[in-house]
């Protein structure tokens, strides 16, 4: 056969690896992992700056339960409320940091003016 995908059609490969030749198997896998490093990297390249950090903070707790077995709702649930809980004590953080860099500023304007 040719034209035929072995990791596409992995059942048939399984069955009948002599229709398949070697270099074929080779070069199929290769191609998979060369898409997959493009894939990693033009996401890496995505989610740099600011909108980037964002967009994978808020991500987090989707990421978290898909980690997860599916079949395990008691550890989905876990993971969800682990997610929620980590977004939160952030933004906390985030807010507490935000506020004493205001109030620096006002004091620095005050010492100034």
């Amino acid at each position: 056969m040719n034209n035929v995908d072995p990791v596409a059609n992995w059942e048939m490969s399984l069955k009948d690896p002599q229709q398949l030749d070697p270099r074929t198997v080779i070069s199929t896998v290769e191609s998979a992992i060369a898409r997959a490093r493009q894939a990693a990297d033009d996401a890496a390249a995505r989610e740099r700056g600011p909108t980037g950090l964002i967009a994978a903070f808020l991500r987090w707790p989707s990421t978290l339960r898909e980690a997860v077995d599916p079949d395990r709702s008691g550890q989905r649930a876990a993971a969800g409320v682990i997610g929620v809980f980590g977004q939160i004590l952030v933004g906390i953080v985030a807010s507490l940091l935000a506020a004493g860099l205001l109030a620096a500023g006002v004091a620095l304007w005050g010492s100034v003016f």
